[in-house]
C-alpha cells in the first residue's frame, strides 16, 4: 500500500510589489497542497523537515515517488499573470521536473532534468535546461547541494515555439530522486532591458576592428535580434564596461537573462563588481565549472551539457537552437568565493571560442543575441511584520524598559530608534524564535522630564529590509525630588490558590482610574478599578483566576487622560496557596478488550476537563504504542483505542497518558498489565 500523505496550508501569501505568489515555503507563509502521485514506488513518502543550511522548514520526499504542487484543494494554480518559477532544490540524483501550462496552442508540459541545453519537443512535452549544471549535490561552497533555479516558462516555451505563449501556470510535479525542495514561488519581477539596439554594443576594447555589430529580422516571430559576426582576432563584442563611466552600474538587481543562438562555442562575460573587487563571470559552454583565478579576477561557469544516450543529437546550446539562459549572479559569486557579495553589474562581454574553456583562443563566428534584461526574483522568505504591542516599563529620570510583540521570522535582531531623531537608542537586542514572541529591552542615558516617542526595528542579514513599528510615546520623569503620583503601600489580602486582594493608598488626584498589572508579563490582572477622591485614600480590588502555587510580582497603574503618563507602583510579591481541592486528572478504570497475539483495545475512562488528548505508553519502555486519541468532552466519559504491532505472547504494562496545552503537565494514570496470545 502506498503512504499518501496530504501536506497543506491555508494561507495564500502574495507579495503584490513585484507579482509574486508563494506556494510553497514551508513556514506558513504560503498556499500549497503537495500529494503523491501515481506511477511511483509503493514506498514514496513526503514529509516536513527543519534543514540547517536553509535554516527552514522544507519539504522531503523519498527515492522512487512522483509527487505534485497544486492547490490546497486539489485544483490548480491557474496563475495568470507571473511566469518565472523559482525554487530552492537538494537533489540526490538525476530528476525530473515538470511545469504544466496552458498556452495559447493548448496545454505544453515543459520539463527539466540534468541536461543544461533546450532541447525542444521532446516525448510528450518541451525539454528545457535548468539553468545550473551543478544539478545535485556539486556545490563547491556554501549551500550545501542546494541549487536555486529560476525558469522563465513564457521565455522557455518560445525558444521552442516562438509564436506560442504561456496564458497560465497550472501546477508543477517532480520525481526521480529522493531529495528536498523549498521556496516555490511564481513571479513577475520588475525587468530592465539593456542593450536591444547596436548602438549599445562596441567591438571590446583593444581588440582589432573587423566585427560587425547588426540587428537583422531573425524570424516573423522573433522579430529583431543582435547579429554578432567577426574573425578570429575581432570576435569579441561589448555593452557596458568593466568600470568607467560606461559602465552600467547596476547596484538594483542579480539576475542576468538572455538568449542565444549560435553553432560554435561561446564566452558570456558578466562583469561586476564585489565587496572583494572586480569579478568576471564567465559562462562557458562546457559542464565544468573553472572555480574563482585570484589572477585574473575571472570565476569560470559551465552552463553546457552535451548529452545523446537516448539516441537525439544535442549541442552545448550551440546547436542552433535559441536557448534562454538565467543566472543569479549573486548566488554565483556567493557559490565560488564564500562571504563575498555583489555590489553591481557593469556591462556583458560574448565572445565566439574555438573550446569549452574560460582561455579559449577566439575564433570567427557567428552569434544571434536577444532580450538581454536584468531583474530581481524575490525569495520567499519567513514572516516580516512589525513589532507592535509596545509598552514602556519603569520610566524613571534616565531610563525605561519597553516591551513588544515579535512579528517576524529569521530576523537578525532588533534595536529601538527615537523616531524624531533617527537616532538607535540602547544596544541591540538578540532574534526571537517564530512570531508573537514579546522581548523587553533597556535604553538609559535619556533625558528628565522629556517626550520620547520610540519604535522597534527589526532588522536582518538574508537580505530582507528593516520593518520599523507604529511608535510609542512616553515621558521621563522629573527630578527624584519631584513629588511622585505612583500608587504606595501595596499589600496583599485574603490569598487563596487562584485570588488575592490587593489594597494602596492612592497618591495622585484627578486619575482615571487604576489597573493592576503583572510586572513580569504586562499582563492586566482583574477588572479597572474606579478613580479615588483626594490623595492618601486606599483602594483595594480583587484578582481572580491565579494560579496555584505561583508566585506573582504585581503592580498597580494609576491612569490620566490629562496627558500624564502612567504612574507606576513598586511591585508587591504574593505567592498563591496550594490547591488543597485538586483533582486527580489522570485516567482511571482502564480495561482491555479483543486480546490478540499483536493487538489489543484499552478502554479507560477520562478524568479531566479541557484535555488536547490521549495517548498510551508503555511503562516499561517509555514508548508511545498506537495512535493518539481525541478529545474528549466533559469528565466521566469512556474512550477506547487499538495498540497494534505488539508482540505474540509478551507481557505488557500500559498506561493513558492525558495531554494538555495550558501548561498543565501530563497527566499519567496507573498501569494495566496483561500478556498478548501466543501465535
Amino acid at each position: 500500500m502506498k503512504k499518501l500523505k496530504i501536506l497543506t496550508t491555508v494561507l495564500l501569501f502574495s507579495l503584490s510589489l513585484n507579482g509574486t505568489t508563494i506556494y510553497y515555503n514551508g513556514e506558513g507563509n504560503d498556499v500549497g497542497g503537495w500529494s503523491i502521485e501515481p506511477g511511483g514506488t509503493d514506498n514514496a513518502s513526503i514529509t516536513e523537515v527543519h534543514d540547517d543550511t536553509l535554516n527552514s522548514t522544507v519539504m522531503q520526499f523519498t527515492d522512487g515517488g512522483v509527487y505534485r504542487l497544486r492547490m490546497p484543494d486539489g485544483s490548480l494554480w491557474a496563475n495568470e499573470t507571473e511566469k518565472i518559477l523559482s525554487f530552492d532544490m537538494r537533489l540526490n540524483s538525476y530528476y525530473t521536473i515538470y511545469v504544466y501550462v496552458d498556452t495559447l496552442d493548448g496545454v505544453r508540459k515543459l520539463f527539466y532534468n540534468a541536461i543544461n541545453v533546450h532541447v525542444g519537443h521532446h516525448n510528450t512535452g518541451i525539454l528545457n535546461a535548468i539553468g545550473n549544471n551543478r544539478t545535485y549535490a556539486q556545490h563547491p561552497n556554501s549551500r550545501e547541494g542546494w541549487v536555486r533555479a529560476i525558469l522563465d516558462l513564457d521565455r522557455e516555451l518560445t525558444d521552442t515555439e516562438p509564436d506560442n505563449r504561456v496564458v497560465r501556470v497550472l501546477s508543477m510535479k517532480i520525481g526521480g530522486t529522493s531529495g528536498r525542495i523549498d521556496n516555490i514561488s511564481l513571479d513577475n519581477p520588475n525587468r530592465t532591458t539593456h542593450a536591444d539596439d547596436t548602438e549599445d554594443w562596441h567591438i571590446t576594447t583593444g581588440v582589432p576592428a573587423g566585427g560587425t555589430i547588426e540587428e537583422i529580422e531573425e524570424s516573423a516571430e522573433r522579430g529583431e535580434v543582435i547579429s554578432f559576426s567577426g574573425t578570429n582576432s575581432s570576435n569579441s563584442y561589448t555593452t557596458g564596461a568593466v568600470s568607467g563611466a560606461e559602465a552600467w552600474n547596476d547596484t538594483t538587481h542579480d539576475i542576468i537573462q538572455w538568449k542565444m543562438k549560435t553553432s560554435t562555442n561561446y564566452k558570456f562575460i558578466v562583469h561586476t563588481t564585489t565587496v572583494n573587487g572586480a569579478r568576471d563571470m564567465v559562462y562557458v559552454t562546457d559542464r565544468a565549472d573553472s572555480d574563482y583565478n585570484s589572477a585574473t579576477g575571472e570565476i569560470g561557469i559551465g552552463i553546457g551539457w552535451s548529452r545523446d544516450s537516448d539516441g537525439a543529437s544535442y549541442g552545448n546550446g550551440t546547436d542552433g537552437r535559441w536557448q534562454t539562459m538565467t543566472r543569479n549572479i549573486a548566488l554565483d559569486i556567493e557559490e565560488f568565493e564564500t562571504g563575498n557579495t555583489l555590489t553591481a553589474i557593469n556591462g556583458v562581454t560574448v565572445i565566439g571560442v574555438n573550446g569549452r574553456t574560460t582561455n579559449a583562443n577566439m575564433i570567427a563566428s557567428d552569434i544571434l543575441l536577444d532580450d538581454l534584461q536584468l531583474f530581481s526574483s524575490i525569495v520567499p522568505t519567513l514572516a516580516t511584520g512589525e513589532a507592535d504591542e509596545l509598552h514602556a516599563w519603569n520610566i524613571g529620570e534616565t531610563s525605561v524598559s519597553i516591551s513588544f510583540v515579535d512579528h517576524s521570522e529569521g530576523e537578525a535582531g532588533f534595536r529601538y530608534i527615537n523616531t524624531d531623531t533617527g537616532d538607535q537608542m540602547g544596544a541591540d537586542l538578540p532574534a526571537k524564535s517564530g512570531t508573537g514572541g514579546s522581548a523587553i529591552g533597556a535604553i538609559a542615558g535619556l533625558t528628565q522630564n522629556t517626550t520620547y516617542h520610540i519604535s522597534v526595528e527589526t532588522f536582518f542579514n538574508d537580505g530582507r529590509g528593516a520593518t520599523r513599528s507604529e511608535a510609542l510615546e512616553f515621558t521621563t520623569d522629573e527630578d527624584p525630588n519631584a513629588e511622585s503620583e505612583a500608587a504606595t503601600e501595596l499589600h496583599g489580602w485574603r490569598l487563596r490558590a487562584d485570588s488575592v486582594r490587593i489594597s494602596f493608598v492612592d497618591n495622585a488626584n484627578g486619575e482615571t482610574g487604576f489597573k493592576y498589572i503583572n510586572a513580569d508579563t504586562g499582563t492586566q490582572l482583574g477588572s479597572d478599578l474606579s478613580p479615588i477622591a483626594g490623595t492618601g485614600t486606599a483602594g483595594i480590588g480583587q484578582i481572580n483566576g491565579l494560579t496555584p502555587n505561583t508566585t506573582y510580582n504585581i503592580l498597580v497603574h494609576t491612569l490620566f487622560d490629562d496627558g500624564r503618563a502612567t504612574a507606576i507602583s513598586q511591585a508587591v510579591s504574593i505567592t498563591t496557596l496550594e490547591d488543597p481541592n485538586a483533582e486527580d486528572e489522570s485516567a482511571d478504570d482502564l480495561h482491555r478488550w479483543a486480546l490478540g497475539a499483536t493487538s489489543v483495545k484499552i478502554s479507560f475512562r477520562d478524568n479531566a476537563e479541557g484535555e488536547t488528548g490521549f495517548r498510551y505508553i508503555n511503562t516499561d519502555t517509555d514508548e508511545i504504542l498506537g495512535n493518539p486519541l481525541p478529545a474528549t468532552e466533559g469528565t466521566g466519559t469512556a474512550s477506547i483505542g487499538t495498540i497494534n504491532n505488539l508482540t505474540a505472547n509478551t507481557t505488557y504494562h500500559i498506561a493513558v497518558e492525558t495531554l494538555f496545552d495550558d501548561g498543565r503537565e501530563t497527566a499519567t494514570s496507573e498501569a494495566i498489565e496483561f500478556t498478548t496470545l501466543a501465535e
